[in-house]
């Protein structure tokens, strides 16, 4: 989720401070995780002892969300589609994948894009499946400018440079 989001942040051209805290705040807004056949080997987030036993059934899918926050909830009930989500909804799946359409269902989202995954899912999660994020279309505003960082003249967020990470003082 973060390179995908940190490709589009950076296209915008913004300087390197803006940048960085632009990329906390839409991280904080995408839903990302993984739609898996099991969640017996899934220690983050971790499974419920019923949804770890369940996963031993055939056919038991999975959607462990990382963000925004982490829960995992059984895939085959699917979710109302999200009215107005017009969100970028990215699957680390080859195009003619059945996964694709599956996800989608799962998470309520439509137009998945097939992206080359990033990862072996089945060494991250444990388990077969395929990775997921849906980024928001529109990209917040950078923060406003604050104090400006006195080693790399960034700008300073919650007492700490966004982009030398050097702790200001008040």
């Amino acid at each position: 989720a973060a390179a995908a989001v940190a490709s589009v942040v950076l296209e915008s051209r913004v300087s390197p401070g803006p940048a960085v805290s632009q990329i906390v705040d839409v991280i904080e807004k995408c839903d990302s995780g993984a739609y898996l056949s099991s969640v017996a080997k899934l220690d983050h987030p971790r499974p419920s002892l019923g949804q770890h036993i369940q996963s031993w059934l055939p056919k038991s899918t999975y959607l462990a969300n990382l963000t925004p926050e982490p829960r995992i909830r059984a895939a085959h009930k699917g979710v109302e589609p999200k009215a107005g989500d017009n969100s970028i909804f990215l699957v680390g799946a080859a195009a003619d994948s059945p996964h694709l359409a599956a996800v989608a269902s799962a998470t309520g989202r439509s137009n998945p894009q097939a992206v080359p995954p990033l990862a072996d899912v089945k060494r991250t999660y444990g388990a077969k499946g395929v990775e997921f994020v849906a980024i928001p279309a529109m990209l917040p505003p950078p923060a406003p400018m604050g104090p400006r960082c006195r080693s790399c003249g960034q700008s300073v967020r919650a007492g700490r440079c966004t982009f030398c990470c050097t702790y200001q003082a008040p």
